[in-house]
C-alpha cells in the first residue's frame, strides 16, 4: 500500500513523495483510531507503515533517528500495552505531524514557509510536550519499551528547542 502512495505521488524528489507517504499514514492512523477501527487494522496499519519507511531508508539513505524511532515504535505497537493506551500516544503523535508535513512540502518547494513553522512549533508543544509530559507522568513504568519512548520524547524536546530557536 505505501509503495502505491509513494508512486503515485511521483515528484523529482523523491522525499517530498516520501512525506506525502508519511503525511497518508498519519491521516489514516488518526482516521482508523477516531472511527474505533479494531486493534488489529490500526496495528497493521502503522506497522506497515514503519516497515516500509524502513525498507526506503535501507535501500536509499539511512536516517539513524528515524529508524530508531519506528524501532521503538513498533515494538510499542505489537506490546501488551492497552489499545486504549496505544491509540492515546500514537494519535496524539500523528496528529503532532500534520503541520510538519506542510512545512516539509513548502520548504522543498522552496515557498516561505514561516506562518506554518509557528503554528507545526504550536501543534508539536502541545501534542508532544504538554500531553506527553502528562503521559510520562501517568503512564511511565521502568521497562525496555518504556525507557526507549521515553528517549524518543527527550529527542523530541531537543529537536523542539532547536526548531524555536530558528524562528526566534
Amino acid at each position: 500500500m505505501w509503495s502505491l502512495i509513494f508512486k503515485y505521488f511521483p515528484y523529482e524528489d523523491n522525499n517530498i513523495s516520501r512525506n506525502a507517504v508519511s503525511f497518508s499514514h498519519s491521516l489514516l492512523t488518526s482516521a482508523l483510531i477516531g472511527f474505533n477501527f479494531k486493534h488489529e487494522i490500526i496495528t497493521l496499519c502503522s506497522g506497515s507503515y514503519f516497515i516500509w519507511d524502513m525498507l526506503y531508508m535501507l535501500e536509499n539513505r539511512i536516517q539513524y533517528g528515524y529508524m530508531y524511532h519506528h524501532l521503538v515504535s513498533l515494538l510499542f505497537l505489537f506490546s501488551n500495552y492497552s489499545p486504549l493506551f496505544i491509540y492515546k500516544l500514537l494519535l496524539n503523535a500523528e496528529i503532532s505531524n500534520f503541520p510538519g508535513y506542510i512545512v516539509y512540502h513548502k520548504l522543498k518547494i522552496k515557498k516561505n514557509c514561516n506562518f506554518e513553522k509557528v503554528i507545526q512549533l504550536l501543534f508539536y508543544f502541545y501534542f508532544r510536550i504538554y500531553i506527553f509530559t502528562t503521559f510520562v507522568f501517568k503512564y511511565y513504568e521502568n521497562n525496555f519499551i518504556m525507557n526507549n519512548l521515553l528517549v524518543i520524547y527527550f529527542l523530541g524536546q531537543v529537536w523542539f528547542v532547536k526548531q524555536a530557536r530558528k524562528i526566534c
